[in-house]
């Protein structure tokens, strides 16, 4: 029998890293994604010392580098039987847009909006007749403008439209 994932972007921080601890609660096996591999690993020790019979599998990848997440995404169909995908990565930088360089407004425009798009796609079209879930982590500032926080606002903005759409 093949073992089952759960994988779930953003897993070194925040809401990404308390998703992957809870599916491993409910005996998930774990794909954690995210840039940052020492953090990554921090998880991973944690969720293994709770839940030693689990594969808890760390794959490093900076989701902003978008013309890398086909491959990325086929690797991973390839290897694992993923069936939930968490798109949970994202970064804020708060301040007037104008305050903002143009490597951080790319960088936030394609982890929070680009790449939930293009790993959702690719997901839902190999999963479209099986039982799989995709899940896309929002915010509550996608439906109401944060003040100071235009374009994080915009992305999660995107995120739900394309989500719920």
């Amino acid at each position: 029998m093949t073992k089952k994932y759960a994988l779930i972007t953003g897993a070194s921080y925040g809401i990404g890293a308390a998703s992957a601890k809870k599916l491993a609660a409910n005996s998930w096996n774990l794909i954690l994604v995210a840039r940052r591999t020492e953090k990554l690993q921090t998880v991973k020790k944690e969720i293994l010392a709770a839940y030693p019979e689990l594969d808890v599998v760390i794959l490093t990848q900076d989701l902003a580098n978008i013309d890398e997440l086909p491959t990325f995404y086929h690797n991973i169909a390839k290897q694992y039987d993923v069936k939930i995908w968490d798109n949970n990565a994202g970064f804020d930088r708060t301040g007037d847009v104008t305050s903002l360089d143009f490597e951080t407004v790319k960088g936030m425009i394609n982890t929070n909006s680009t790449a939930t798009a293009i790993l959702s796609t690719l997901y839902a079209k190999d999963h479209e007749q099986d039982n799989a879930q995709l899940i896309n982590v929002g915010s509550m500032v996608g439906y109401k403008i944060w003040p100071g926080d235009i374009l994080y606002s915009a992305t999660k903005h995107f995120v739900t439209a394309f989500t719920e759409g």
